[in-house]
């Protein structure tokens, strides 16, 4: 999984982790349940799979802070994500969307298993696509991660050598071997 890609992602849901949402995730998916309109049913087992990865990790449930649609987390998932595609990065045995590690692992999972190829930018699309049902979101996430995509100038056949220039100051140049 490009790193760029974990990034962009990082970037756009959470401004680099600056802003991880201020609302109880509990208090969210519930006012989200009771109000009746197309995503109540969602909520409603989304509020279940909180309570569920709580009891799991021994985690008060009002302790949890996101967002108002309850996503959480470095990357913002929402409780089911959480329960599918969660991953320990960081190989203590506890997956913890707050830590940059499990939460960078934990994206790279959720991509790769929505079908993410390196070589596909179809699939790429169609991939962040279910990570927000946006089609602007994968775009700016698609545009951010060419923006911080590491930039390599120097090969791996090139050396240092001291060239004079016109103003006698010594610089180094790369050329070729």
């Amino acid at each position: 999984m490009p790193g760029e890609i974990l990034v962009a992602i990082f970037r756009v849901e959470t401004n680099l982790g600056r802003d991880l949402g201020q609302y109880r995730v509990f208090n969210s998916l519930l006012t989200l349940t009771v109000m009746v309109n197309r995503r109540s049913l969602w909520a409603g087992q989304e509020l279940i799979d909180l309570l569920t990865l709580c009891k799991n990790n021994l985690t008060n449930p009002f302790s949890i802070r996101g967002s108002a649609a309850g996503a959480f987390g470095l990357c913002q998932f929402v409780p089911s994500s959480y329960l599918t595609y969660g991953t320990d990065g960081n190989g203590d045995g506890m997956v913890d969307l707050f830590d940059f590690s499990d939460a960078m692992a934990s994206t790279a999972n959720f991509l790769k298993s929505h079908g993410w190829h390196n070589r596909n930018v179809e699939k790429q699309f169609r991939a962040i696509l279910a990570y927000n049902h946006c089609k602007n979101y994968a775009k700016a996430v698609l545009s951010y991660s060419k923006q911080v995509k590491p930039r390599h100038t120097l090969k791996a056949n090139t050396t240092r050598k001291h060239s004079k220039h016109s103003n006698g100051i010594r610089r180094k140049n790369l050329t070729r071997t």
